[in-house]
Formats: structure tokens, sequence, C-alpha cells
């Protein structure tokens, strides 16, 4: 019994590992793009309001592995 909670807690781990990695992967691109288009934005805080990040989405803490390997993969070839 505390084999599974475990694997289900270190599998949790690594998800929320891979989204903040995600997220973050996003968040400097979307940046970037943004300042390519409108250099004014460089030094902009609010920068990040601008837009949403898909992967700020809680729903991705309830996909089971297949299910959130395959929409994080889907977002990423968009």
């Amino acid at each position: 019994h505390d084999i599974m909670k475990r694997k289900e807690l270190t599998a949790a781990e690594k998800r929320k590992r891979k989204l903040k990695w995600l997220k973050k992967l996003y968040k400097d691109a979307k940046n970037a793009e943004l300042i390519q288009e409108n250099e004014t934005l460089k030094n902009d805080p609010n920068i990040e309001q601008m837009y949403s990040n898909p992967f700020d989405e809680k729903r991705f803490l309830k996909y089971d592995n297949n299910e959130f390997d395959k929409e994080v993969n889907s977002l990423i070839e968009w």
C-alpha cells in the first residue's frame, strides 16, 4: 500500500516540476516574442499580464499520466 502511495506522490511531484519548467519556458518565449514585436516592452514589469500561460491551468494536476503527456505534447507542438 505504501509503495503505491509513494509512487503516486513521486509522479505528482515530477508532474509539478515539469509544469513549472514548461510554464517558465512558455513565459520566456512569449516575453521574447512580445519584446521583438515592441521593444518598449523590454522593461515592462507587467508584460506577463498581456497573455495567459496555458501551463497555469490546474487541470493538468488532475490528469492521469497518459492524459497529461498527451495534453502537454499537444501544447508544445502548438
